[in-house]
């Protein structure tokens, strides 16, 4: 500390907290670094008279972590305060307790632990002052869901509890951090490292150890013996009698599996969801999954049936029902069972809203545009240079490539029209001289 600040935190200590000033421990580099933490300068308040030279007010922050700090904030945790020679326990009342023995370094308070430091070694303390473990450690890392990680004689894992108890009587290379109730931990194997997993009463999951084990994602994890893969649940036991080449998590109670280069899924017991494999196999969505074979593509239900007896060159996702299917250049639409709803194929479509889809077939003569319903029926005969659906009022407005234009309900009903008009021009009823349009509903719209 410089001069300047040492004479406030003098003042602080003597008439704030009322204890006797230790000039030799607050000039010492090594308290100085270890009070660090503690310390924050604020500007002085508009109240208290500050000295000509002094800038700054020195304030102790004990009570609580600094405020920049990233973790999650523990309200009412004590701070620690040290005077002569003695660290103190400082409680949110005010009051003070004394630890009985000298450490050579304490951290805050943190869920209700600080670690301290002494002839090399760590431990916890609790609020009370008390060591939790009889035993102390190369490093301890902090509570994470009532266990610490500790590590000790060659970087020798293990975990304690909050009353300092060991886990585990075997100490392990490396353990990890629980998740969903387990953790992973690694030892020496013969060959290579071996993996198992370990619950929060210290007791291993399998007998056997694996030479990879991953976390336990929606009640499964992965495992691996030499190259090949398979899940095992929360029991311990294998879903499958088969392994693979590669296996991926469970998503909506399927998951994708590999071997000899071909792909299949299989289910939560474990069983393959198709006697037929694939190149390729996407997971499911919404009851379907894409498959590839020989370039081609078509879609899988849970129970494994190949869906269209077509098989097409893209297929996307389905969307309301329907997915979009391409096939040497062209476009249609398969519905769930796999039947193409139109027997005309486009050079582009796209996806249905509000129950239509914008098509388009090349034809500078004719025209290129229009619109099909889910029956994939148009909704007007040919095509046109131009048309625009307003589902607000159950309409399509098109134009001809010579520019006729024409206006038609959804039920295909067209009505010549002398100009082309717009969303505003139906609103203020233009096209009221119209009276045999209807809406889709039967009742005259215009």
């Amino acid at each position: 500390m410089d001069a300047k600040a040492l004479e406030l935190y003098k003042q602080y200590l003597i008439e704030r907290l009322g204890l006797i000033f230790d000039e030799e421990a607050i000039d010492s580099k090594e308290y100085d670094n270890k009070m660090r933490k503690y310390i924050k300068f604020l500007p002085p308040k508009k109240e208290e008279k500050v000295t000509p030279n002094s800038e700054e007010k020195i304030e102790i922050v004990s009570e609580e972590m600094p405020a920049d700090s990233k973790e999650e904030k523990v309200s009412k945790e004590p701070g620690i305060v040290r005077y002569n020679g003695i660290h103190y326990i400082e409680y949110p009342d005010g009051s003070r307790k004394p630890l009985s023995y000298n450490i050579d370094y304490i951290d805050h308070f943190k869920y209700g632990f600080a670690l301290v430091k002494k002839d090399g070694k760590y431990n916890f303390i609790d609020t009370e002052g008390k060591i939790i473990s009889g035993e102390w450690f190369d490093y301890i890392y902090d509570f994470h869901g009532g266990f610490a990680k500790i590590f000790k004689n060659g970087r020798k894992y293990n975990l304690i509890d909050t009353q300092g108890k060991l886990l585990f009587e075997e100490w392990f290379d490396f353990i990890a951090d629980f998740h969903d109730g387990f953790a992973r931990v690694r030892k020496d194997g013969e060959h290579y490292d071996e993996y198992n997993l370990i619950d929060t009463q210290g007791k291993l999951l399998f007998e056997e150890w694996f030479d990879y084990v991953g976390n336990f994602e929606d009640g499964f994890a992965t495992v691996k013996n030499g190259r090949k893969y398979n899940l095992i649940d929360t029991q311990g036991k294998l879903i499958s009698e088969e392994w693979f080449d590669s296996i991926g998590y469970f998503r909506d109670g399927f998951a994708i599996v590999t071997r000899y280069g071909r792909c299949n899924l299989i289910d939560t017991q474990g069983k393959l969801i198709s006697k037929k494999w694939f190149n390729d196999v996407d997971s499911f969505i919404d009851g379907f999954a894409k498959v590839k074979e020989d370039g081609k593509y078509n879609f899988i239900d849970t129970e494994g049936k190949i869906i269209s007896k077509e098989w097409f060159d893209y297929i996307d996702s389905f969307i309301d029902g329907f997915a979009k299917v391409k096939k040497d250049g062209k476009y249609n639409f398969i519905d769930t069972q796999g039947k193409l709803i139109s027997k005309e194929w486009y050079d582009f479509i796209d996806d249905f809203v509000d129950g239509y889809a914008f098509v388009t077939q090349f034809n500078r003569e004719k025209g290129d545009h229009n619109y099909i319903d889910k029956q994939g029926k148009l909704v007007a005969d040919g095509m046109f240079g131009r048309i625009e659906f307003f589902k607000k009022y159950n309409i399509f407005l098109a134009m001809t490539v010579k520019g006729v234009f024409y206006i038609t309900d959804t039920d295909g009903n067209m009505i010549l029209l002398n100009n082309w008009i717009t969303e505003h021009d139906v609103r203020k009823g233009m096209v009221k001289s119209y009276p045999n349009f209807f809406d889709i509903a039967g009742t005259v719209k215009c």
